[in-house]
């Protein structure tokens, strides 16, 4: 069956997904600002109806929308303003925006639906050149900055104190956030990428190991999961989001219970 493209399609892009999405969500899961993710996701399909409505790619449009208002956020963090009042505004004007682009356009029902719960089997080969592009940049950056990163994700106050440039930081990990979201919608859709960027990081947090062991145990956790989620869903004739999520809930669940009957 692996020769039919779109399957191959499918299995990339999810594969990418899993692998960028617990990247970023290891450090908002320790800096508790996974409630961002989420955030963002919903920011992003008011870029997406601008896109449909402007006649620009959706993925294109969401990415600069989510970039920005990542930004936005970050700007407001820094200036002491609550950051539950920053992404609550964010969050519901974000969606009046998409309901009013989206009401002015026509025949757009389907292909709203498709960003909304993501749609694996009709991803292409112009979303998966998206994919690999803006996940490259996404693993090299994380790469280049690891220790930066990781000082900031557990002791901001440290941070400042070894002179780390802390708000570029805090910007650039917002910047990373935004773009993990946009390339994350194919797959997942809109509503389901918190899921897979803090539930695979959640998971590995229980085997209390490292940071470098941690993050690798979530990747891990995530293509395991997207991989079963998927071919599930392909011999129940399933959502593959919903599939995937929900496999990703049962192996936290597994993992936890084994860790109980360990002890």
């Amino acid at each position: 069956m692996f020769t039919y493209t779109f399957l191959e399609h499918a299995i990339l892009a999810s594969l990418i997904t899993a692998i960028v999405a617990p990247t970023i969500g290891f450090f908002l899961v320790l800096r508790r600002q996974a409630l961002m993710a989420d955030t963002l996701a919903h920011v992003s399909l008011a870029g997406v109806a601008a896109g449909f409505l402007l006649g620009f790619n959706p993925l294109i449009t969401a990415l600069f929308v989510t970039t920005g208002s990542s930004l936005a956020i970050e700007h407001l963090r820094a200036r002491r303003v609550a950051s539950e009042w920053a992404l609550a505004l964010f969050l519901y004007g974000s969606l009046a925006v998409a309901i009013i682009l989206f009401s002015l356009g026509k025949n757009v029902g389907s292909r709203v639906t498709s960003f909304l719960f993501g749609n694996l089997l009709t991803v292409t080969e112009n979303d998966l050149f998206f994919m690999l592009t803006l996940g490259g940049i996404v693993i090299a950056t994380v790469a280049v900055f690891w220790k930066p990163l990781l000082t900031i994700t557990f002791d901001e106050t440290f941070a400042h104190t070894i002179n780390l440039p802390v708000r570029r930081l805090t910007t650039l990990l917002a910047a990373l956030t935004a773009a993990v979201i946009t390339l994350s919608i194919p797959t997942l859709g809109v509503l389901l990428i918190g899921a897979m960027i803090s539930i695979p990081v959640i998971a590995a947090l229980q085997l209390r190991a490292s940071a470098v062991t941690t993050l690798f145990a979530a990747i891990a956790i995530a293509l395991i999961s997207t991989l079963f989620g998927l071919a599930s869903s392909l011999m129940l004739n399933i959502a593959p989001a919903g599939t995937i999520v929900l496999t990703l809930i049962l192996t936290t669940l597994l993992i936890r219970l084994s860790l109980s009957i360990k002890k």
